[in-house]
Parts: C-alpha cells; structure tokens; sequence
C-alpha cells in the first residue's frame, strides 16, 4: 500500500512496513493500524496521536521518539518488553 496524506495525516493502514526506516519522520496523527512495523525503527520520529491499533511491532526501534497520545499501543509495561527504547523515548 503506498503511502497517502490526507489533510495532515498521513495514512498507512495495513502497509507492511517491515524494516522501514523512519529516523526524525513527522508521523504525527498518522494512522497505522494493522501495520507490519516489526524491526522498523522511529529513531526520533515524532509518533505524537498516531494511530497504532493492531499494529505488529516486535523489534521496532523507538529510541528518542515521541509516543505522547499515540493510540492502540499495548500498555507502556508489556510494550518495553517487545520494542528497543532508550530514557529519551516518551510514552503515550
């Protein structure tokens, strides 16, 4: 699935993902749902109100990225154990 913008939002529905690199991306409301993020890596990306409802992430690397009000995630504690973060990484 190719990637759309609709007014300020970016939209990926179920794209497979994997991989992908999205270091200082401006993903912010971007929907993601049911996507295939694992191993991709949002090195300082700014994830602020994206939609991640379904989406696989195991591996996927969040290491200073903004997370504050993102949506779907599994809770904070489980999420740790699946996703690379370092102190800098803000949580929803």
């Amino acid at each position: 699935m190719a990637p759309r913008r609709t007014g300020d939002r970016s939209i990926l529905t179920s794209a497979n993902l994997t991989h992908a690199n999205f270091n200082l991306a401006d993903l912010t409301k971007a929907k993601l749902d049911n996507a295939d993020l694992t191993d991709a890596v949002f090195l300082s990306a700014d994830l602020r109100g994206a939609i991640l409802t379904g989406a696989t992430l195991r591996g996927a690397d969040f290491d200073n990225a903004d997370l504050t009000g993102a949506i779907g995630l599994p809770p904070t504690a489980q999420l740790k154990k699946i996703v690379h973060w370092d102190p800098q990484t803000k949580w929803p």
